[in-house]
């Protein structure tokens, strides 16, 4: 048993291993868990609204990001990628047990939460306010869209501000994780 978290531990040759892992070459850890049933939604916090983020890399390395920086839970819209799958939880590096995952969060939810005095930040590949304008706030959630068509219209609208990363130098957009883990570090270091 590995004693600080009453988790038993099974030894299994590579022939074992190798049958437990949906890769080629699988790491020498693997495991078996039952899904965790997230606790009601935080009164205040730094969330992330993730809409329709299909790849699961790009999922699990936000998850990741999320727990390097202490923000509180994401939310995941109803045709996000599942945090659970192996790619997102392999791409977490094992963070998803340390930052709260909420799946099938509607437009509707965010919209209950903007009543409840939540700020809401929209982003934008382009347009809206230099990112270096923004400040963190007690109850804040950033909404992050899909890499193929940015933030649905529904879900963008109960944005209050929307901020964009300023391009210094070339290219057409960043990787939707790689944008994040900008944006998170930026407002997680500004007070």
């Amino acid at each position: 048993t590995w004693q600080k978290y009453a988790v038993p531990l099974f030894t299994a040759d590579d022939r074992a291993l190798k049958s437990l892992s949906d890769v080629t070459a699988p790491q020498s850890v693997t495991g078996v868990y039952t899904l965790p049933r997230p606790p009601a939604l935080p009164d205040t916090g730094k969330l992330l609204y993730l809409d329709r983020i299909s790849d699961p890399g790009n999922l699990g390395t936000m998850i990741r990001t999320a727990a390097w920086f202490g923000w509180d839970a994401i939310l995941l819209s109803p045709g996000s990628a599942d945090p659970w799958q192996p790619k997102s939880v392999r791409a977490a590096a094992g963070m998803s047990a340390y930052v709260t995952i909420y799946t099938d969060r509607t437009v509707e939810h965010l919209r209950q939460l903007k009543k409840n005095g939540w700020h809401i930040l929209a982003t934008h590949v382009h347009n809206g306010e230099a990112l270096e304008n923004f400040t963190a706030t007690e109850q804040q959630i950033i909404l992050f869209g899909s890499e193929a068509h940015g933030l649905s219209p529904d879900v963008a609208q109960t944005a209050r501000r929307t901020l964009h990363i300023r391009r210094t130098g070339q290219g057409e957009s960043l990787n939707i994780a790689a944008a994040a883990a900008i944006i998170i570090h930026h407002l997680s270091t500004k007070r």
